[in-house]
């Protein structure tokens, strides 16, 4: 796939320079308030494509930005609603008192045990 992508990426390199030297005839260029300019063609052609280039990239980067505030409020938003519909869930956990024993406390009630019966014995 690499193979494919760079010949063909050599193959619109070749294609654009042969282009560019076939339309080397100079045109006038008008600017304003009636200035001329000779320039090439292909010199023509490379600065408004790269202005085209540049006019896209400057748009994207703003509807990128717009994008990535949008994304960041609506994962706020997410995060509010979670703590609202389910707040036992998203509850931070209560800390244990310092005295408290870890052993589960056990019941005054003797039952019955084979080896403790056994012992007994002895």
């Amino acid at each position: 796939m690499r193979a494919l992508t760079l010949s063909l990426r050599v193959l619109l390199f070749v294609f654009f320079f042969v282009f560019a030297l076939k339309n080397t005839a100079e045109v006038p260029f008008w600017f304003f308030f009636g200035q001329v300019r000779q320039t090439p063609l292909s010199l023509l052609l490379l600065g408004f494509f790269a202005a085209g280039v540049f006019l896209a990239l400057v748009t994207f980067i703003g509807a990128r930005l717009r994008m990535r505030s949008e994304i960041a409020r609506l994962r706020r938003e997410n995060a509010r609603l979670a703590l609202l519909i389910a707040p036992e869930v998203h509850a931070p956990i209560p800390d244990a008192p310092v005295n408290a024993d870890p052993a589960p406390a056990r019941s005054s009630r003797k039952g019955f045990s084979f080896f403790r019966g056994l012992r007994g014995w002895s």
